[in-house]
């Protein structure tokens, strides 16, 4: 195993890779955003940690990185909270614009290499990976903490579970809608962008290697006891869901509403 001996060290800060790609999110409630790209059609998601609204991620990334043995022996990066974030829907990106047909993967592929400032762009492939109002109806979708998992010894997430029996009702239609458009996308792209199965997370962060991530077990289920005790009375609610473009893993940017 890897550890940090040196007294002097106490962590690393990691950098992360560049990575470009467009997915639909849950619209972080409150003051969670920022100016971005130079242009004023642009926000990136910034949640900040005095806002009361997100404070289900503030409390989430305050435990978490109280933590410090997850980064000092099994390299674990954390990521920063201004990125906290829940996926719906992952599209189009740099892993998988190879597969879609000519010419379509030439314009995909532009606006990959144009984010963010493409997002403000036209294109026939934006409306294809948007959602509509009708994914959430009239109400609001809370989510809870569920539990800590390690996924397949990349990464670490908080999985969600919907807070109440309205929020389950609004979660299952955005599964159903969420089908529908995988398989929309793969009748007409030949390929489905995202998994056939949703389980909504918060992402914590991701181990340098593997061989790292497959000694932690016993330290995440030590944070995940924490969590379980920290999040037992906080919940976090979303009412939209937008299309943003990622430039890396902490930078998600929307096209400012109107």
């Amino acid at each position: 195993m890897f550890r940090v001996t040196n007294r002097k060290i106490n962590g690393f800060r990691p950098v992360w890779a560049h990575f470009n790609g467009f997915s639909l999110l849950f619209d972080n409630p409150g003051d969670s955003y920022a100016p971005a790209g130079g242009s004023p059609e642009l926000e990136q998601m910034f949640c900040r940690e005095e806002e009361a609204d997100t404070s289900f991620y503030s409390s989430l990334w305050e435990t978490a990185n109280g933590l410090e043995r997850m980064a000092r022996d099994y390299l674990f990066c954390f990521l920063p909270l201004h990125s906290y974030h829940v996926t719906v829907w992952d599209a189009i990106n740099d892993f998988n614009v190879h597969k879609l047909p000519d010419p379509i993967r030439q314009e995909a592929e532009a606006l990959l290499a144009g984010l963010p400032n493409s997002r403000c762009k036209e294109s026939r492939l934006l409306p294809v990976m948007c959602a509509d109002s009708g994914w959430f109806g009239s109400g609001s979708l809370a989510f809870e903490f569920d539990r800590l998992e390690n996924w397949n010894n990349n990464g670490v997430v908080a999985t969600l579970k919907p807070a109440d029996s309205e929020s389950a009702a609004i979660l299952n239609n955005i599964k159903t809608e969420r089908v529908k458009l995988n398989r929309f996308v793969e009748e007409r792209f030949g390929f489905a962008t995202a998994t056939e199965t949703y389980r909504p997370h918060v992402s914590v962060g991701y181990f340098a290697n593997k061989e790292q991530g497959a000694q932690s077990a016993e330290t995440v289920e030590q944070l995940n006891l924490m969590l379980a005790k920290e999040l037992k009375d906080r919940k976090i609610v979303y009412s939209s869901i937008s299309l943003y473009g990622m430039t890396d893993m902490e930078t998600f940017i929307r096209k400012r509403p109107m």
